[in-house]
């Protein structure tokens, strides 16, 4: 029985191991470019530091009592474990790192095309990575030197785009890290401009009817005037005989 006691007091001691995070200026969270120290501590003080191993997402990475992590970047985001190299299967809690850091590789999409049929429907898509998400999202509209804003949303709808939209667009992505422009994205149109809303909206069928009605109304006039001049040369012929 007393061995049985004794075998349960070494697995539940081989198991308390902790760690503890040293994070810069006590901080929350860590951002690129910061240094976050890991420490591995055993229930039991030891001078054989050799005895712990780091491991990074089940992958062993380094040994040591303290996993030293400088100028951080999003690479180093992971969860962490340290445990015994004298006795396999130990390990302890987990330890998340998340590394934060302000928008990057922020770009434009376009969709159907770059180069619109005017009156047709074009969307911009801005994306960008970023941790925490992009929370804010500005596009602008080059207009000579000057950017106006064109939208406050990840996607902006031009809706039956206008000669005038021709244009350079790009958006600017920003989260409590900093901002990041994306580069600039040529809209192009082509087309006939559709001069109102009543034009665009006639009925196909309505232009054949009107070229049917303009041939009937000259075939008319025609006939007309045919008949008047067949009148009148009657009546000169009439006028000649009675002389």
């Amino acid at each position: 029985m007393c061995e049985k006691l004794n075998w349960i007091l070494f697995l539940v001691f081989l198991h308390d191991l902790n760690i503890t995070i040293t994070k810069p200026n006590g901080c929350d969270t860590v951002k690129e470019g910061d240094s976050v120290n890991l420490t591995c501590i055993k229930s039991c003080n030891s001078s054989d530091h050799s005895n712990f191993t780091w491991s990074k997402n089940g992958e062993s990475i380094v040994q040591g009592p303290v996993l030293y992590l400088r100028n951080v970047s999003s690479t180093n985001s992971g969860n962490y474990t340290c445990s015994l190299k004298t006795h396999k299967g130990t390990a302890s809690e987990v330890i998340h790192v998340d590394v934060e850091y302000a928008p990057r590789k922020t770009s434009v999409s376009v969709t159907p095309l770059a180069e619109a049929d005017v009156g047709h429907n074009v969307t911009l898509f801005c994306s960008s990575h970023a941790n925490p998400p992009v929370q804010n999202y500005i596009w602008f509209k080059m207009n000579n030197t000057d950017a106006i804003v064109a939208g406050h949303q990840p996607e902006l709808h031009l809706e039956r785009v206008l000669q005038g939209d021709d244009a350079e667009y790009f958006c600017m992505a920003t989260n409590k890290h900093g901002n990041h422009n994306s580069s600039t994205v040529t809209l192009k149109t082509k087309g006939r401009q559709i001069l109102d809303e009543e034009e665009a909206q006639q009925p196909a069928y309505q232009l054949p009817i009107f070229i049917v009605a303009s041939v009937a109304a000259l075939l008319f006039v025609i006939t007309l005037v045919a008949i008047k001049r067949q009148d009148i040369y009657f009546e000169i012929k009439s006028y000649r005989a009675s002389l």
